[in-house]
Formats: C-alpha cells, structure tokens, sequence
C-alpha cells in the first residue's frame, strides 16, 4: 500500500474532563437492545460545551423488559425512575405512555459529570442524573 497522506496531527487525544458541572448538549443517540439483548435501549451521545477538546460523554436509557416486571417489580421501577430523571434533566417532552426519541438530539442541560473507570480499565466521563423535585 504504501505511505499514506493524513493530517494525522488534526486529531489529537481527547481530555478527560475533571469533576464539575458542564453545559452538555445531546448530538446524537441509537436505539437498540442491551448486550444480551433481553431489554430495549437508547446510546445518548453529549458534547460538552465550550471545551472540545474534552472527551464525548455517554448515557444509557435502559427500559425494563416484561420479565423485569414479573421478576423484579422494584428494579423494573428504578430503570423507568432512571429514565424519567434523564428525560427531565433535558426538558425532553414526556408522558405517561413514554416520550418520541427524535426529540432528544439538541436538548441541553447544565449537569454534573465525573471520571468514572469502565469494566474496561478505561476512564471515561460519567453523567450524574440528580433526582428529580418531589411532587408537590
């Protein structure tokens, strides 16, 4: 093949960004399942804002399956919970039945993310989801 011309040098290493709170704004996302594919899924891919040379944040939207709730009725809850606090962290539109996953790309939220260490060795941002207000 031979040598091969790139600007190799236009694509340095991302950052790790340090624990804080950052402006993050949703690119992208893709549905699909989980590793063994038992539950649905959506990838939910951040910038952070004013800062790219800071490392992509990554967030999963993981939904129960109909043998969480046979099995597990509280966890089956606690995913749902998780998923309720992401989508209203972002403003996304949601109701009872769920919410349409074309409105998460371009949402924004001001969120605190932190080093985290993956399955993998790897350091990699995580989003904290705060809780959201007690209904009143």
């Amino acid at each position: 093949m031979g040598f091969i011309e790139a600007n190799l040098g236009d694509a340095p290493e991302e950052k790790l960004p340090p624990e804080g709170n950052y402006d993050l704004t949703i690119r992208s996302h893709e549905t699909g399942t989980n590793k063994d594919g038992t539950r649905q899924m959506v990838t939910v891919y951040m910038t952070i804002e004013g800062d790219e040379d800071y490392m992509g944040v990554m967030h999963w939207l993981v939904f129960p399956s109909k043998e969480d709730w046979e099995e597990d009725k509280e966890k089956a809850t606690r995913m749902l919970r998780s998923v309720n606090r992401f989508l209203a962290l972002f403003n996304v539109p949601s109701g009872p039945n769920g919410f349409d996953d074309n409105d998460l790309d371009g949402s924004t939220a001001r969120a605190l993310v932190r080093p985290e260490k993956g399955d993998d060795g790897e350091e990699r941002p995580r989003l904290i989801v705060p809780r959201m207000a007690a209904a009143a």
